[in-house]
């Protein structure tokens, strides 16, 4: 055996890199398998109410914090989403205009004979 035989084999015998911790304190919506990065996103925001991208990359399993804004631009526009000082934060208002909005369509169809059921949730 060479002397480089004993140094290559312990090396090799080493992961590469050391693990990466797991966070526990993701929020139930992010953690489910079947939400989108933008939804977990989204969930991120509701619960903390600000982030940054940084944040956001990594609670939606992101390569790079880069793609964050690309997948909120929607909710930008809408207004859902505000971008302030190097954060993300979720808008509470657009939450409470929206609903306003559904109740004042609801009362509409009510008014001209339609029956309106709430939405349904998914089992």
């Amino acid at each position: 055996m060479t002397s480089f035989a004993p140094m290559a084999q312990a090396l090799l015998a080493r992961p590469r890199w050391p693990a990466i911790p797991t966070t526990s304190n993701r929020s139930s919506a992010v953690q489910k398998a079947d939400a989108s990065k933008t939804q977990a996103m989204r969930a991120y925001l509701k619960e903390r109410g600000s982030a940054t991208s940084a944040e956001l990359a990594i609670e939606a399993d992101l390569d790079r914090a880069s793609l964050v804004g690309a997948l909120l631009k929607t909710d930008i526009k809408r207004g859902g989403v505000q971008y302030r000082a190097g954060r993300y934060h979720w808008n509470e208002e657009q939450d409470q205009e929206l609903a306003q909005q559904l109740r004042d369509a609801a009362a509409l169809l009510r008014k001209h004979g339609w029956r309106v059921a709430g939405p349904r949730t998914g089992a």
